[in-house]
C-alpha cells in the first residue's frame, strides 16, 4: 500500500493509503530467471510469468492459477516437491501515480506482511534490502517520493526462511506447505 502525505505551509495536513492493485501482480522462481531486480523494476518483462493476486504466498498462487490440483486431497500436499520452493520468487507488478506532487507530498510504500526476508526495488533502485526486511509479523515502510514516477515497475525478491529462523509455523496434526508460507502474506 502507498501512503501519501500532503504538505501546507510545511506541516504534515493529512495521510492517505493506496492500496496497490491485488489483481495484477506476477511471479516466478529466481531460477527460471536471469533477471535483475534491477532490470525488473525497469523494464519489465515479467507480464509472461504467473498471474497471481496479493496477498498470496507462492504455492497459494500457484495453486489458484492452476499449477497444482486438490492439494487439500489425500496427501496432495505431501507429494509436492519442496525443491522449487528452496529458492527465492520474484513478485513483481506496475502502477501509476498520476498527480503526485513530490514537492508537496510524502509516498511511503508499505508492506503489511512479508514471509521471510525481501529484497526490493522500485524503476531500477534498490530501496529496501533483505538485511533490514525480514520476519513474518513485521510491517515494513520506505519513503519512495524520490523514486516514484508517472508510472512505476516494482520488484520484490522473497527469500524463504532458514532453518531456526522464526515463521508463519503450524501445529503438529497440520502439515507445513513446501513453501512456507513463502510470500507477500498481507496487503501492499
Amino acid at each position: 500500500m502507498l501512503t501519501l502525505f500532503s504538505l501546507l505551509a510545511g506541516l504534515w495536513m493529512s495521510a492517505m493509503t493506496i492500496p496497490l492493485s491485488p489483481q495484477d501482480w506476477y511471479i516466478s522462481s529466481s531460477a527460471d530467471t536471469e533477471c535483475s531486480g534491477e532490470s525488473l523494476s525497469s523494464d519489465g518483462g515479467f507480464t509472461e510469468w504467473t498471474r497471481v493476486s496479493v496477498p498470496s504466498t507462492v504455492l497459494g498462487g500457484l495453486c489458484n492459477s492452476g499449477a497444482y490440483d486438490d492439494i487439500f486431497f489425500d496427501d496432495n500436499l505431501a507429494r509436492i516437491d519442496r525443491s522449487p520452493f528452496a529458492v527465492p520468487w520474484w513478485y513483481c507488478t506496475s502502477f501509476s501515480m498520476d498527480n503526485f506532487n513530490p514537492s508537496k507530498e510524502e509516498l511511503n510504500l508499505v508492506f503489511e506482511g512479508i514471509n521471510y526476508r525481501a529484497d526490493v526495488w522500485l524503476n531500477g533502485t534498490k530501496i529496501m534490502s533483505s538485511d533490514c526486511t525480514y520476519g513474518a509479523f513485521n510491517v515494513f515502510s520506505c519513503d519512495i517520493t524520490e523514486f516514484v514516477a508517472e508510472e512505476n515497475k516494482l520488484a520484490v525478491l522473497v527469500t524463504p526462511p532458514e532453518t531456526g529462523e522464526f515463521y508463519m509455523g503450524f501445529v503438529d496434526w497440520a502439515p507445513a506447505p513446501p513453501d512456507h508460507n513463502m510470500g507477500i502474506h498481507r496487503p501492499v
